[in-house]
């Protein structure tokens, strides 16, 4: 609910901001280079669990690496069974957004740092991607192919292509 406010709210900012220009005889650039309204981690457990005390971290920057897009910080991690990704399995959470008011065109080809922290061992074989939303409809995907992430502080980088 609250990531669909957002969206509206940064709807009704692209709108007025369009009228303001059309306004003011100046050209209208909002629908040209729409801005970030929401990030997504998704994964699919191949076979071989994450368990339920293992967290995951992820960093998404530019493509130049010299700007923090979003992130996310042990997420995932608890003392119960319910955060155990189980064989075949397919999980999903929200990425916090630290560049607010970044643009499309600078999210182009973005960068993905992820890695875990497990008490004791873990081996975690998935697939996923890291997906940007805009305030225009549009996304932007980088898409992980088969991984493995074994014991602490293991980690994997993937990018989203350059087109």
């Amino acid at each position: 609910m609250v990531r669909n406010q957002c969206r509206v709210l940064a709807i009704r900012a692209t709108l007025l901001m369009v009228a303001l220009s059309l306004f003011a005889g100046r050209p209208v650039r909002a629908f040209d280079d729409p801005v970030l309204v929401g990030a997504t981690f998704h994964s699919h457990t191949n076979n071989e669990d994450k368990d339920h005390d293992t967290g995951i971290y992820l960093k998404v920057m530019t493509s130049d690496g010299s700007g923090i897009i979003a992130h996310a910080d042990n997420r995932d991690n608890s003392g119960d069974d319910g955060t155990q990704y189980k064989d075949g399995s397919d999980h999903e959470f929200g990425l916090d957004i630290d560049a607010r008011a970044i643009r499309r065109s600078a999210c182009k080809a973005f960068l993905v740092h992820m890695w875990i922290h497990t008490h004791g061992n873990d081996t975690w074989r998935f697939n996923g991607w890291v997906r940007l939303d805009f305030s225009d409809g549009t996304n932007l995907v980088a898409n992980l192919g088969n991984s493995e992430l074994k014991n602490d502080g293991a980690s994997t980088d993937f990018a989203a292509p350059a087109s």
